[in-house]
């Protein structure tokens, strides 16, 4: 591991809180705000874990981007460290290749899942949830099976991950059962949105429809009958909202 640089580090960690207090930086990124501001004002000697710098990352704004603020935290190579030192703002570098880190298997907190994979210009790692319960606790580690990249523009403005599509409810908009759903967290919607959708504990996949008091969960393939809830049957049933469907990624 290289030598952690604090004032670049800060200086990265100010421009990714953005215009936001770090009281709403923080309550956005799940990190303690007395936390951030210990980085933002130099106070800390030892950089932050892989795993709370994905945190920075997964809410960050002006595009500052996972590798950067790894580079600054000393998880990167000389020459990636190099690369990220010269400017403050995000690059897509011309090798593209394997960015090695450095002391693999002496360092516990670094695992290969913070690799950037070759030919990529992927920047941030997302989490491929293993089973949604409430939104509290999705990215706890136990509940992480394993990390997918999307480029940086993909994954700013909110919190994000991964989940196995469950069924074939809605595989004539080429979501296929065992295919991977890219969700953006947000408990608000615009009717005809596909939407992940919590029902008794259970995670369903629809396009989602509010009139008056009825919400109704329409499939897309005739095989699957819509599901249709009244106010007390939204209750009965647990029915949450987890988040929005932004893309899909095929099984091949």
């Amino acid at each position: 591991m290289n030598e952690f640089n604090k004032e670049l580090f800060s200086n990265l960690l100010i421009k990714a809180k953005g215009d936001r207090s770090i009281s709403q930086y923080a309550q956005q990124c799940d990190v303690n705000k007395g936390y951030i501001s210990s980085y933002i004002n130099l106070k800390k000697s030892n950089a932050p874990s892989p795993q709370t710098i994905e945190k920075f990352c997964n809410t960050s704004q002006n595009s500052i981007t996972y590798l950067s603020l790894m580079a600054a935290a000393g998880y990167y190579d000389k020459n990636i460290t190099d690369k990220a030192f010269s400017t403050l703002l995000p690059q897509t570098y011309e090798d593209k290749g394997v960015y090695n880190l450095l002391n693999i298997g002496k360092n516990k907190e670094i695992k290969n899942n913070y690799f950037l994979p070759k030919d990529s210009d992927c920047t941030s790692s997302i989490p491929l949830i293993k089973k949604i319960q409430s939104v509290t606790t999705l990215f706890d580690n136990e509940n992480i099976e394993r990390y997918e990249y999307v480029k940086q523009s993909e994954a700013n403005y909110g919190s994000f991950f991964y989940i196995t599509v469950p069924d074939n409810s809605m595989i004539n908009s080429r979501m296929r059962k065992g295919d991977l759903a890219y969700i953006k967290v947000q408990s608000s919607l615009t009717n005809g949105n596909i939407m992940l959708v919590l029902i008794n504990n259970e995670a369903v996949i629809r396009k989602l429809y509010m009139v008056g008091n009825i919400t109704v969960l329409i499939p897309d393939n005739p095989n699957y009958e819509p599901l249709i809830f009244n106010t007390s049957e939204i209750e009965s049933s647990n029915l949450k909202l987890i988040g929005k469907v932004i893309h899909i990624k095929f099984e091949v």
